[in-house]
């Protein structure tokens, strides 16, 4: 049996904070420093558990807004970050998971998190079925790829689709992608 749980942080155990900050260090792609206070400052905690195992998880960040802006000015956007006031992130599967649906399943339910408010989200330049999965939710690369500060690969932003997600109508999609 498989469920999907959306919480506000608030709203969670300890226990659960302890399993989600765990399932984003497996990702390899955060820094455990400070993870416990961003956790806790999200807007939406989603987690999916298949037969009594959680499986995945994703959140609807509130970034701060120094961070934010540096994410749209690294990759060049011609949009403002204060469009979108949310960011998608710690979408991670066990990787004896993937391959079902269960990205789309989180994906979906962040969204639906968001009340049809502007979201973005970064991946790895090279993470093309992270990339498959944000474009079949409305997203669409925007800007250019730019080097993460946390190691030498690329990062891609992505913001919401303006037609589906209630983004002013002005965002332009990025050329090539």
């Amino acid at each position: 049996m498989e469920s999907i749980a959306t919480k506000k942080p608030s709203e969670c155990s300890e226990s659960e904070l302890e399993d989600f900050a765990s399932l984003i260090l497996a990702g390899g792609e955060v820094t455990e420093h400070g993870l416990k206070a961003r956790i806790k400052k999200a807007e939406a905690l989603i987690f999916l558990i298949q037969d009594n195992c959680l499986k995945g998880i994703a959140a609807v960040k509130n970034p701060e807004e120094n961070y934010k802006n540096g994410v749209f000015q690294k990759a060049r956007a011609t949009v403002q970050g204060s469009v979108f006031p949310f960011e998608l992130g710690w979408v991670f599967v066990l990787p004896s998971s993937r391959g079902v649906g269960f990205s789309h399943k989180l994906v979906k339910a962040a969204l639906t998190a968001t009340c049809g408010q502007g979201i973005f989200a970064t991946s790895r330049s090279d993470n093309a079925a992270m990339h498959k999965v944000l474009k079949a939710h409305g997203f669409s690369c925007h800007g250019e790829a730019y080097v993460s500060s946390r190691g030498k690969h690329k990062l891609v932003l992505f913001v919401s689709n303006a037609a589906q997600r209630g983004a002013p109508a002005d965002v332009p999609k990025a050329a090539g992608h």
